[in-house]
């Protein structure tokens, strides 16, 4: 519940700041990149962490969960480290 409330926050902090500002061409705005990296690394996070959920269940198509290149020590890692975002204050992520 938390990864996914969190997820929406940044979404809509992408959005709302997308919207308030305008960008002048070659222009780059640290902010929303960041929220952008934020949030995609969320996205693989998350699905990390069903990879290895599916693995350990021994339910669902195996090829719905594909890993890619990623060993399970990896997908773990990704896992766990977005967990420690989540639970990190979000001023200083």
């Amino acid at each position: 519940m938390r990864r996914v409330t969190l997820l929406a926050v940044l979404t809509i902090a992408a959005v709302t700041n997308g919207s308030a500002q305008t960008n002048k061409p070659g222009r780059v705005d640290n902010g929303k990149t960041r929220i952008a990296q934020l949030v995609e690394a969320n996205v693989i996070a998350v699905h990390a962490f069903q990879v290895l959920l599916a693995k350990s269940s021994g339910k669902g198509d195996k090829s719905c969960f594909s890993p890619g290149s990623l060993s399970d020590a990896e997908l773990g890692a990704l896992s766990d480290h977005q967990s420690n975002l989540l639970k990190a204050d979000v001023k200083v992520v």
